[in-house]
């Protein structure tokens, strides 16, 4: 399988080179691969063989360059992540929803947290970097990071989720309603994980009032984020 994925990887290379030169390609394995790391690859190639694509560019020049495919590593996060480019918010969105997409178990949330990713996330999250998809599919994230990996623990004592959570739901605008639905997941599934844990059960409560209040008020004044 590993000899058939080289040899795969090999042929798109020689394919977007046109056969011009050669080069001996190297894919560095590990025993347990991170899936959401060979989610990302896959996605490169299929997405190098429509130019029109908005990260076409920036994937085929990784394909080209590259020497080592490192399933350890989220290829080509920060480049995609901190792009100025006029289609950057693109650029985040489909960096972002193939690590949502690729997010199965404790090995994906290992390789997360073995790389400044979920800090990054976490930081992103309501800034003029982001949009309301990109903000919501960082919620999705933590979300399947929680149920999938296993990872509320670890999340709440180094990331400091539960304070992360609670600024979220007061800035939050109720009209946001796939967020404030993810939002909601989010904090069942940490309400009942942590059920035998009165302080942080408390931490909970607190942030799910705080959003809750954001429907008691008669008139709610928006303010419209791009």
């Amino acid at each position: 399988m590993r000899l058939m994925t080289a040899r795969i990887l090999m042929k798109c290379r020689e394919s977007i080179e046109g056969n011009k030169k050669k080069k001996e390609l190297w894919i560095e394995f590990y025993e347990g691969i991170q899936k959401v790391s060979s989610q990302l690859l896959s996605e490169f190639f299929y997405v190098i063989s429509n130019k029109l694509h908005c990260v076409h560019s920036i994937l085929a020049n990784y394909v080209i360059v590259r020497e080592i495919f490192d399933f350890a590593t989220i290829p080509e996060f920060m480049i995609l992540m901190c792009s100025y480019e006029m289609n950057r918010k693109e650029h985040r969105l489909f960096l972002l929803n193939t690590i949502n997409d690729g997010i199965r178990d404790e090995l994906d949330f290992k390789l997360l947290n073995n790389t400044p990713i979920i800090k990054m996330l976490l930081s992103c999250f309501g800034t003029t970097i982001s949009s309301r998809k990109i903000d919501l599919l960082i919620l999705k994230i933590i979300d399947n990071l929680i149920v999938k990996a296993n990872a509320s623990e670890f999340l709440t004592d180094r990331y400091d989720l539960l304070l992360w959570m609670y600024q979220v739901c007061i800035n939050i605008e109720a009209f946001e309603y796939d967020s404030i639905d993810m939002i909601i997941s989010i904090i069942d599934h940490l309400k009942e994980i942590f059920s035998n844990d009165t302080e942080k059960s408390k931490l909970i409560m607190t942030a799910l009032v705080s959003l809750l209040e954001k429907f008691t008020i008669n008139k709610i004044v928006t303010k419209k984020r791009f």
